[in-house]
């Protein structure tokens, strides 16, 4: 049984002991909704780094991914794109799909031919690179490459200059693109790669002044800058470098006279200048460089 009350503003029902009420006007503000709390964890947004711009893996292909499974020769996907290291003495093209394979830490391809592909920057893990047997240019995407300790691309065809982005590998220990066709100058970047042990630009058609900035890799043993087409002097900058065990500086157009900043190294072993234009006497400060095992190279051709 129901019995119902009018009033002038409101309508109520009865049912046994209940009242009901329901309001004769619509509120007028909007109810809030109430959120349901669950368990599930919040969803953080991701920043892409700046070493991975460009490098989409959510939409390759699974063709894609077999095509840089195959270049390593591992045929099981998931493997594959677990593995951390290849090295290979085969001879073939690196493909672009390269650039999946992001777990790598190690990658020597001393038998690869082609070109060194842009998407290598892709491979943000690489700690150790050395290419082979390639042509082409130096992509600069390798700057990419920022926790790189050793970059290998000696003995090749490449040709092109030196990518200024080079500068950003400051993990490097040891950099060697010697015996190439690379031209154009030494970039200046290259005074940033401060944990340098070895610097190996021999062998190649480079031309313009040696940069005072190579001076601040105070931690340099070797630095080989021979056989190329360098001008300019030779800066007083490097007399900074008082690690260094071995300065390999002839068959260039050096001018000028010998630095007596130079006499500062005095842990050098090996200091070859001959075939340069250099001009003027052999400085005095020589004389503290008594771990030096060949003079003659110093004084041939002054």
């Amino acid at each position: 049984m129901y019995i119902i009350l009018i009033s002038l503003n409101d309508i109520f029902v009865l049912s046994g002991d209940t009242l009901l009420s329901r309001p004769s006007k619509k509120p007028t503000k909007k109810p809030t909704k109430r959120r349901v709390k669950t368990n599930a964890p919040t969803r953080k947004r991701t920043t892409i780094p700046t070493s991975q711009a460009g490098c989409k893996h959510s939409t390759v292909s699974v063709q894609d991914k077999k095509v840089a499974c195959d270049y390593i020769g591992i045929s099981d996907l998931v493997k594959c794109f677990q593995t951390t290291s290849y090295s290979s003495f085969d001879s073939k093209v690196i493909p672009t799909q390269i650039g999946l394979l992001t777990k790598l830490t190690k990658l020597d391809t001393y038998g690869a031919t082609g070109t060194i592909p842009t998407e290598i920057g892709c491979l943000f893990r690489l700690d150790y690179l050395d290419v082979g047997d390639v042509q082409g240019t130096i992509p600069s995407s390798i700057g990419k490459l920022t926790k790189l300790t050793r970059l290998n691309l000696s003995y090749n065809l490449l040709t092109g200059t030196i990518p200024p982005s080079i500068g950003s590998l400051t993990s490097l220990t040891s950099l060697d693109l010697s015996v190439n066709r690379l031209t154009g100058t030494i970039s200046s970047s290259i005074g940033s790669l401060t944990s340098l042990n070895g610097l190996y630009l021999y062998g190649n058609q480079l031309n313009g002044t040696i940069p005072s900035s190579i001076g601040s890799l105070t931690t340099l043993n070797y630095l080989f800058l021979f056989a190329n087409r360098l001008t300019g002097t030779i800066p007083s900058s490097l007399g900074s470098l008082t690690a260094l065990d071995e300065l390999w500086l002839y068959n260039n157009q050096l001018t000028g006279t010998i630095p007596s900043s130079l006499g500062s190294l005095t842990a050098l072993n090996y200091l070859y200048l001959d075939n340069n234009q250099l001009s003027g006497t052999i400085p005095s400060s020589l004389g503290s460089l008594t771990s030096l095992t060949d003079l003659y190279r110093i004084l041939h051709y002054l």
